[in-house]
C-alpha cells in the first residue's frame, strides 16, 4: 500500500508501507540545539527506513531493530492483547535462556487472561512453574500462580505463592519486572478473603500515614491508591475514605476524585444529603476538566458508565456489586436533586 502524499525525502519515491515494517519513518531536525531557544528551528520529513539507514556513515547509532519485545509490551500496556500475543508467540520459541522465557511468559498469561483463553493460561503457567522448579524462579510466574489460585478460591495457596513472588523479587532472581503494586494489591485482597479485616484496615491506615502528604509524579504512581480505595469501600470505613479523599495524593492527581470519595464516605455514614452534594461537586469538576480539554463531557460520562472493567487479578468485591461510581452518582443526583 502506498501512503498517500508521503514521499521519501532521500530517494524521492513514494513510501510503500509494506516495503519495511518501520515504514513510513518520520524524521525531525532541530537547529542550534545548544543555542538560544529563539534560534532553534524545527523541520520534519518522511523517509524510508532503509534510505535513512543507508546515508548514515555509521548505522550503529540506530537501535530500532530487534525491539519486538518492547513493541509487544507497549501493545500489552495499551490493551491491544491480540497484537501483543502475535509478537510474544514469535518471541517465546527463540528465547534460548530460561530467564528470557520467564520474562515473556507472565505477559503472555496476562494477554490470554484478557482474551479469556483459559487453556493457554494454564499451559503457559505450568511451563513457567516447571522452570521455577528447575531453579529459574520468577516473581511474575509466582504472581500469576497466586492469581490463578485466588480465582479458584484457594486463598491459602494464593498466599503461599505471593510469599514466593516476594522472595523472588527480593532476591533479584526474577525477570526484572517490578511487581510491587501487584503484590501489595494481592496481599490486601487476600487479607479480606481470609477474613483478616483488621489487618487489611491497618495496612490501609499505614499507607495513608505514609502517603497522605505525598504528591505523585506519574500516572503509574497514582495507581497505588486504587487497591486502598477498593479495600476501604469493602470495609465500609468512612473515616479512612475521608482521609483518602482529603489527602494531597488524591487532590493533586485527580481533584474530582476527592468529592467522589467524600460522597462514598457520607453514603457509608448514611448521610444521603451530604453524599448528594459531594457527588454533584464531583460531576461538576469532572465536567469542567473534560470540557477544558475540548472533549464532549456527556459522551465521556456515558462511556464511564458503560465501560466494562478489564479482567482483574485479586479483585476486591464491591459492596455495590461493581456498579460504576458514575451510575451511583447519577442515581443520587436524580433522587436528591429535585
Amino acid at each position: 500500500m502506498v501512503a498517500v502524499a508521503i514521499q521519501c525525502c532521500i530517494c524521492g519515491d513514494n513510501i510503500d508501507e509494506d516495503a519495511h515494517k518501520f515504514d513510513p519513518c518520520y524524521l525531525e531536525i532541530n537547529t542550534n540545539i545548544t543555542g538560544d531557544e529563539e534560534q532553534q528551528l524545527p523541520q520534519a520529513f518522511f523517509a524510508h527506513y532503509e534510505c535513512f539507514k543507508g546515508i548514515m556513515a555509521y548505522d550503529g547509532h540506530l537501535n530500532l531493530e530487534g525491539q519486538e519485545a518492547y513493541v509487544a509490551n507497549n501493545y500489552l500496556r495499551a490493551g491491544k492483547y491480540k497484537e501483543a500475543i502475535d509478537l510474544y508467540e514469535k518471541l517465546l520459541p527463540i528465547a534460548e535462556e530460561p530467564e528470557g522465557q520467564q520474562f515473556i511468559l507472565p505477559n503472555m498469561i496476562q494477554c490470554y487472561k484478557q482474551l479469556n483463553d483459559v487453556a493457554k493460561q494454564k499451559e503457559l503457567l505450568e511451563h513457567g512453574l516447571e522452570l521455577c522448579s528447575q531453579g529459574h524462579e520468577s516473581a511474575g510466574i509466582y504472581y500469576e500462580a497466586a492469581a490463578s489460585a485466588y480465582a479458584s478460591d484457594d486463598f491459602q495457596k494464593a498466599k503461599d505463592y505471593i510469599e514466593k513472588s516476594k522472595k523472588a523479587k527480593e532476591d533479584d532472581d526474577d525477570d526484572g519486572s517490578d511487581y510491587t503494586l501487584e503484590i501489595f494489591s494481592a496481599e490486601l485482597a487476600l487479607h479480606l478473603a481470609l477474613d483478616e479485616h483488621e489487618t487489611a484496615r491497618l495496612i490501609c491506615t499505614e499507607w495513608l500515614d505514609e502517603m497522605v502528604a505525598y504528591i505523585p509524579t506519574s500516572f503509574e504512581e497514582t495507581k497505588s491508591a486504587n487497591p486502598v480505595n477498593a479495600c476501604i469501600q469493602y470495609l465500609q470505613d468512612a473515616e479512612l475514605m475521608y482521609r483518602l479523599a482529603e489527602s494531597d495524593f488524591v487532590r493533586s492527581s485527580t481533584p474530582s476524585i476527592e468529592f467522589a470519595n467524600k460522597g462514598l464516605a457520607e453514603r457509608m455514614r448514611g448521610n444521603d444529603e451530604k453524599a448528594y452534594k459531594a457527588f454533584l461537586e464531583y460531576k461538576r469538576i469532572l465536567r469542567e476538566q473534560i470540557e477544558t480539554r475540548g472533549e464532549d463531557f456527556e459522551g465521556y460520562w456515558k462511556k464511564l458508565k458503560s465501560d466494562k472493567p478489564e479482567v482483574s487479578d485479586f479483585h476486591i468485591p464491591d459492596p455495590d456489586d461493581d456498579v460504576p461510581t458514575q451510575i451511583l452518582v447519577d442515581e443520587y443526583i436524580e433522587r436528591y436533586g429535585k
